[in-house]
């Protein structure tokens, strides 16, 4: 009898530990999703209002899915001072604590595929002043008006401002843009949050493979 009431208790402990084990927690939520499939030429060409179409045969590589929108953070180690009661009576005594300090934030960009040959892949955000702010990559060298495979430009409602940035990676499906706080600052908000995927002009005229956007909006450091 005791044998079996110690296998019924073992038994109850393991369907209590278990689910606690098997729990992910949530990861951050994008501000642009996109159905898949649909990096066809069909959607939004800017001639008239198309909803999503998905089809059997489309640019994966071009067929954005979501654009996350994320601030960056570093470490530091601080010396703070608190007051805490010691026998009834208050004395202050310094800490070290650990706090994040925002660097900057990141914009990425996930793709049904990996990036394709001679693709211009942008993310767009309104801006203060510039109502039309690109984050680009292209993955044609030959595209001068791009200035190389990363550029962040304003097209519109902004003049004569220009970013400095490294190089967008690359790492499977996502493309990453990088911006530090010395480029756009602290509180900065993005909104009109939207993405598109074109051929490279400079090699043909054509329609956006596929259109994105969002509601949400962005601030840097929150």
């Amino acid at each position: 009898m005791r044998a079996r009431l110690g296998a019924i208790v073992a038994a109850a402990a393991v369907a209590v530990v278990v689910p606690a084990h098997a729990a992910t927690p949530a990861g951050p939520t994008p501000q642009i999703t996109d159905p898949g499939g649909d990096a066809n030429f069909i959607n939004g060409q800017n001639f008239v209002d198309v909803p999503d179409q998905t089809t059997p045969v489309g640019a994966s590589s071009a067929d954005i899915t979501s654009v996350l929108f994320q601030t960056t953070y570093t470490t530091q180690t601080v010396k703070k001072t608190v007051v805490q009661v010691v026998k009834k009576k208050k004395v202050k005594k310094v800490i070290t604590v650990t706090v994040k300090v925002p660097t900057g934030f990141t914009i990425t960009m996930n793709l049904a595929a990996a990036p394709g040959a001679s693709t211009i892949y942008r993310v767009t955000a309104a801006k203060g002043a510039c109502t039309g702010l690109f984050f680009e990559y292209t993955t044609s060298s030959a595209s001068a008006a791009l200035g190389g495979s990363t550029d962040i430009r304003c097209a519109s409602g902004e003049e004569d401002t220009t970013y400095d940035i490294g190089p967008a990676t690359v790492t499977g499906s996502s493309i990453k843009w990088t911006v530090p706080l010395s480029q756009i600052p602290l509180n900065t908000q993005f909104t009109d949050l939207g993405a598109m995927t074109a051929i490279d002009w400079t090699a043909v005229t054509a329609p956006f493979y596929d259109l994105a956007s969002g509601t949400a909006s962005f601030t840097v450091g929150k």
